[in-house]
């Protein structure tokens, strides 16, 4: 009970004194170096133009159509455009304010729940077998639990290898950067949380974190961009043959297609929650369904197709652990 309490507290501790204000002061050095970096781009390019005639009649060519188009579209549409920027900035500045407010609200919630929890499954379980027979609620009860060991099996590993790949990269990055000393590079705890984050979502995650973190890198130190890409595909191997099976397990007990299958449904269906949640609500929906298959094939007389599947494709180690 104290344990989680506590972890909770260093959690936002660590948040506070340590990510929050290197990702601030991250984002802000990143909007410094912007326009130096743009404007380094821009003399390559006039200087590669004025080396190249041909290129320079094609490049005034375009360069006159898009002036006349920007004009065009400043004249017409663009105060359209600039009220709903505007009005959305400012509903985005609620919305965050909005988010982190909730983000309070839930730890505090969670805190309670922590130090109630054993009261409260005890009391969840009086009510359900007030309401069903005994048999029937002793069902309910195994499916509760079945469902509590996916959610919290996967959703607890999930974090744990995402906080075990963050820090493995932002180590690499920081060697880099000693490496070498005196240049400017992107910094690493936003790369490295940035790759955490996105590592929560299962087959996705990844190349997004990738995309964003070299896109990151590649504004600042083209060299580090290059790093972390390299570090990052060799990073992805060892995470998905060696560090993700140790710690997850196969937490959900289904394939790797439904595993993908989940994350494409919830996440037209929910977003960013459904793309992390889908899977383990998936695997539970998967559960049922296989158990009520197997029941029916039995009252139908047909129960040698069952355990022909089951011999056919016997269950692993953690499904069995997530029958018993």
């Amino acid at each position: 009970m104290f344990t989680g309490l506590l972890i909770a507290i260093l959690f936002i501790y660590f948040m506070i004194i340590v990510i929050i204000p290197n990702l601030v002061n991250s984002v802000v050095r990143l909007i410094q170096i912007i326009p130096d970096n743009v404007n380094k781009v821009i003399d390559f390019v006039q200087k590669f133009l004025n080396e190249n005639e041909t290129l320079m009649k094609y490049s005034e060519n375009i360069i006159d159509k898009t002036y006349t188009f920007i004009n065009d579209w400043l004249g017409n549409e663009f105060l359209g455009y600039a009220q709903g920027i505007a009005s959305g900035v400012s509903t985005g500045v609620v919305n965050i304010i909005v988010v982190l407010f909730n983000v309070l609200i839930g730890f505090i919630v969670a805190a309670y729940l922590l130090t109630a929890r054993k009261k409260l499954a005890k009391q969840g379980e009086m009510v359900v077998y007030s309401i069903f027979k005994k048999e029937r609620a002793a069902s309910v009860m195994e499916e509760i639990k079945y469902t509590d060991k996916v959610f919290s099996g996967f959703v607890n590993g999930k974090i744990l290898d995402a906080f075990v790949i963050a820090l493995i990269c932002f180590i690499s990055l920081k060697i880099f950067t000693i490496c070498n000393p005196g240049k400017e590079m992107m910094s690493e705890i936003l790369i490295a949380f940035i790759v955490g984050i996105f590592n929560v979502i299962p087959f996705f995650g990844w190349y997004i974190a990738w995309f964003i973190g070299a896109l990151l890198c590649l504004i600042v130190n083209p060299a580090q961009c290059l790093f972390f890409v390299i570090f990052n595909f060799i990073l992805q191997q060892i995470d998905g043959n060696i560090i993700g099976p140790k710690i997850l397990g196969n937490t959900t007990g289904i394939s790797s297609f439904w595993v993908l299958f989940a994350i494409l449904l919830f996440g037209d269906i929910w977003g960013f929650a459904g793309m992390l949640l889908g899977v383990p609500i998936f695997a539970v929906i998967y559960h049922l369904i296989k158990k009520w298959v197997f029941k029916r094939l039995q009252i139908n007389g047909m129960e040698n197709l069952s355990e022909e599947y089951e011999v056919e494709y016997p269950p692993n180690e953690r499904e069995k652990k997530l029958e018993s």
